[in-house]
């Protein structure tokens, strides 16, 4: 009996690696004592042998590597820019020019005993500038006839230009015109022609009473100077003439 628990104390105590060696040390031991046992006294030894549980392993060890936190994110509108500042550039007005028409009465008074002579004059204006226009004028114009019988109308067609000194309702202006004419004798059932350099130059004033229609009067000088005529006695060559002007008319422009 003590050498039974003796065993069972050894075999409990022994560590799991020498517990197989152990056992089969004491089978050895108890298998050669217990045959005088079992005969003396008829009793059994039963010896057993097995491992002794142990304990789980530990869990393995993680190593977490620490990582700061997140960077918080704002979300903020968009940017509003101010328009830029308006950038104006002031300078002279552009004139976009305009057209027009005019139709005056036309009065010529030669003096030195010459008869006196009316007619019409129409005239097409191109105003480029609020200071300048240029015209283009056929002018009309007859005498009744005189003691010999002899009746004289003169024609011509001018270029011109027109400055004024400034832009508003009543403008003041100097006007220059130059071209060739024509005079034209009746007499006696016979027509005789003389042509003539014409040039005109007079002061006017222009009153605009709307804004497309102008009424225009002036009072200038003509000169004829004739260069070739049909008949001398009439009309010599190299003869000079000259009239003062009277014009009043009406101008439309567009």
């Amino acid at each position: 009996m003590l050498w039974a628990r003796a065993l069972e104390a050894i075999i409990l105590l022994t560590p799991r690696k020498g517990t197989l060696l152990l056992g089969s040390a004491a089978l050895a031991l108890f298998s050669s004592l217990a045959g005088p046992a079992r005969a003396q006294g008829g009793w059994h030894v039963r010896i057993e042998a097995g491992a002794v549980p142990q304990p789980p392993p530990p869990p393995p060890v993680v190593m977490v590597r620490p990582y700061p936190p997140p960077r918080p994110v704002y979300y903020a509108p968009a940017p509003v820019y101010p328009p830029p500042p308006r950038v104006e550039v002031f300078g002279p007005p552009v004139y976009s020019g305009t057209v027009g028409v005019g139709v005056a009465g036309v009065a010529q008074l030669p003096g030195e005993g010459q008869p006196e002579t009316g007619g019409v004059a129409v005239t097409a204006q191109l105003r480029a500038s609020p200071y300048a226009l240029m015209l283009f004028e056929l002018q009309w114009v007859g005498a009744p006839e005189v003691a010999q019988g002899v009746r004289r109308s003169d024609t011509a067609g001018l270029l011109g230009l027109r400055l004024s000194p400034w832009d508003s309702g009543f403008v003041p202006f100097g006007e220059f015109a130059a071209g060739l004419g024509q005079a034209t004798f009746e007499c006696c059932g016979q027509r005789l022609h003389s042509s003539q350099v014409v040039g005109r130059y007079a002061l006017g004033l222009e009153a605009r009473f709307l804004r497309f229609m102008v009424f225009e009067a002036q009072l200038g000088r003509i000169h004829r100077i004739t260069y070739h005529t049909e008949d001398a006695l009439l009309s010599p060559p190299d003869e000079e003439t000259s009239a003062v002007e009277l014009r009043m008319g009406l101008t439309v422009r567009f």
